[in-house]
Parts: structure tokens; sequence; C-alpha cells
């Protein structure tokens, strides 16, 4: 591991190519005032990390990422996932590489140096970078693959000490989620024909098993789920031809099979949450039909006692093209009270047909009917600043 120290808050980081399943997210800070989400720079075009303040509103950069490419000076897109640790006190971004993962650490607001860690050799661990990074305090969790193993990986944002374990080997994969109020960690874990759902000891990194599932509901590669706050639901996207459904799973009764797609339509899943007492779920997604709606990117609202769920389209229409990658990158987060979502199309922008103003930080207040959404405008890079 590599630790740099750099003075400003604003860094400027150079890496040339990234992991596509890494989660491009956005997150609420503790008391819920503040947003972090992916952006760009108007002078520069470089992708960042911004903080939108739900007073003011009004955002500022906390981040730059200088990812040149092998093109002149042209920039190469990067994944940035930024997350609030628990106590509000400093952000975390994360990307990865081809050969590392890399950790900016900010003291939030300016006070102490940026600090830059550099996780080498972590082998395939898709499934685990799609979900936010676990955080307790300030120690991140990881679940990674290394010579054919399952290996948990602690790291000290403070000291940068980090301590591994290896898991037994009956499990063959392993997925890290961090508990909603940041005081622990679950985990999911392929034992056979069965799926273990357990809890991480932060300390030891023993895996404490609490429950198996009858089903083998997920696998290593997948990575569209959602596991409820108090650890008892976990909800999968499974998907036959060009439909999606969700199917919910609990120890104490049969799947629920929840139907969300509409007639003559190609639906698809970005992400899964859970809404605070586990009796909705949350979905970003992209529908396409042949109507003249074309292809639609929104949220979709989920009651889980049989209501028909509700969708807010965000952004979309006839120009769009179709891509299967695409809905990978657009990803929300929900405010610790369970009343907002957040989702930023930032990265749709690589789509050569979305322009403004349909990149932007949408928040959506589900509290209302039909949820209100204040979409904040966000500046696009200079033509040609970037490859894609």
């Amino acid at each position: 591991m590599k630790t740099t120290v750099r003075n400003p808050l604003l860094g400027m980081v150079g890496l040339s190519s990234v992991l596509i399943y890494v989660l491009a997210c956005t997150s609420f800070s503790p008391d819920d005032s503040k947003v972090l989400y992916p952006g760009f720079d108007a002078p520069s075009g470089a992708l960042g990390v911004f903080s939108y303040d739900r007073t003011t509103g009004r955002s500022e950069c906390v981040f730059l990422h200088q990812g040149h490419s092998h093109e002149g000076d042209k920039l190469a897109p990067v994944l940035l996932k930024p997350q609030w640790t628990p106590d509000g006190k400093a952000v975390v971004i994360s990307w990865t590489g081809t050969e590392a993962m890399t950790i900016a650490w900010l003291p939030f607001p300016a006070g102490r140096p940026l600090r830059m860690l550099s996780l080498d050799g972590l082998g395939n661990s898709d499934a685990q970078l799609a979900q936010p990074l676990p955080l307790v305090g300030h120690r991140v969790f990881l679940a990674c693959v290394k010579d054919q193993e399952n290996e948990i990986v602690r790291l000290d944002l403070d000291t940068g000490e980090i301590k591994s374990k290896q898991c037994p080997a009956e499990l063959e994969w392993l997925i890290l989620l961090g508990a909603p109020a940041g005081d622990g960690v679950y985990y999911l874990a392929g034992r056979g024909e069965k799926t273990e759902l357990g809890k991480l000891e932060t300390d030891s990194l023993k895996l404490t098993p609490l429950q198996a599932l009858p089903d083998k509901i997920l696998d290593k590669k997948s990575t569209v789920f959602a596991l409820s706050p108090d650890g008892k639901k976990i909800a999968v996207v499974e998907r036959e031809e060009n439909v999606s459904e969700i199917r919910i799973y609990q120890r104490v009764a049969p799947p629920t099979r929840l139907a969300v797609a509409l007639q003559k339509e190609t639906l698809a899943f970005g992400c899964l949450l859970f809404s605070p007492k586990a009796d909705r779920l949350y979905a970003t997604y992209r529908s396409t039909t042949e109507n003249p709606a074309g292809t639609l990117y929104g949220v979709m609202i989920i009651p889980l006692d049989g209501t028909p769920p509700r969708r807010v389209a965000l952004t979309g229409g006839t120009e769009l093209t179709y891509d299967k990658i695409t809905i990978n990158l657009f990803k929300a987060g929900l405010s610790h009270d369970g009343k907002t979502l957040a989702v930023a199309s930032t990265y749709l922008y690589f789509d050569d047909k979305l322009k403004l103003p349909h990149v932007a930080l949408y928040l959506v207040d589900v509290t209302q009917t039909p949820p209100v959404v204040t979409k904040v405008g966000i500046p696009l890079p200079p033509r040609g600043r970037y490859t894609k």
C-alpha cells in the first residue's frame, strides 16, 4: 500500500482507466443537509466530486480527478464513488484502475491534509465494488479475491494500517455491506447451493452467520441487489430475456415476486434501495419502448404491500441510444430520514445523445404525491475534452 499526503483539500490526481462496476453514486451527509455527487469542473472539464448544500442551494467542488488518456490532452473518464464517513467529519472517494484501488480521504470542511491511499492486488472484486464501501468509524472494509481465495481487508484511514484475513475455503464468493447507521458490517456469501447472510466482527474480521437462505439467489457477478436495514430481507434483480423483475427473499417466507414491467417494454435496473422501515423499495430504471417516449431514465417507488409501483421519469427521449452498460452508471442514494432520493446523471453524458439540460443532480421528495423533483444543473466539459 502507498500513502500520499497532499496539503490542499482540492486534489488533482491522475489515473488512466477504470472498472465499469464501480458505483458512481450520490451520498447524503449524516444530517442530510449536504449531498455528494460527481460532476464536471467548468473551467478545466475535469471530473470531480461536488457537495450540494440543501439549505443554500449551492454546490462546491471538494475534489478533482485529472485522468489523461493516451490521446494528447484529452481526459479519460473515471468513475468516482463519494461517501461521507459516519461521523460526517470527512469524505471518502474511491475509484479503481487496472492495478489498484485508490481511496482519497478528505477532512470536511477543510482543515487537515488530503490523504491518498492505494490498495494493490485486490483481484476480482466487481460485486463488492458495485456497493458503497462499508465504513465503520474511519475504517474501510473490503471483500476481494486473491489467488482464487476470498479475503477480507480492513483499512484504517487514520493510520494507513491494513489487516487482512482469509475466508473459509467453502465460501464461493463474499460481499460486504455496511449497516445504514455506519455501526456494523453485514455480509452475503455463497456456501454450496445456499446464500448465507451474516455479520462481520469488525475487530477480529470473524464471519458470524445469521441465516441461510434456501436458494442460490446471488452469485459473484451479481451487482443489483439490496439488503434491508434490519438485515432480514434481500431484494434481487433477476433478468430473463429483455425483462427485469425484482424478487424479495427472506428466511421465514417464500420468495415474493414484484411485477414492475409494462407490456412491450425493455426494463433494466441500476440499483435497489430499501426504505428505513423496509416497507418499500426504491430503484433507478431505464425503460425502452416503441412509443414516442423512447428511452427513459428515472426512479421507481415500489411498495411491498402489493400497491402498484410509481415511476418518476427524470430524463430521456427518443434521441437516446440504447446501451446495456449505461444503466449501471445511473445510481441513487437515499437520505437517512428516508424522505429524499438523490440521483446524478453525470455519467450519462458519455452517451453521445444526452446533453444539457439532462445532465443534472435530481433530488426526489418521495413523501409527496406525486413525488416532487428538484433539478440541479451540472455544467458540461468543453466539447472534445474527453475520450469516449
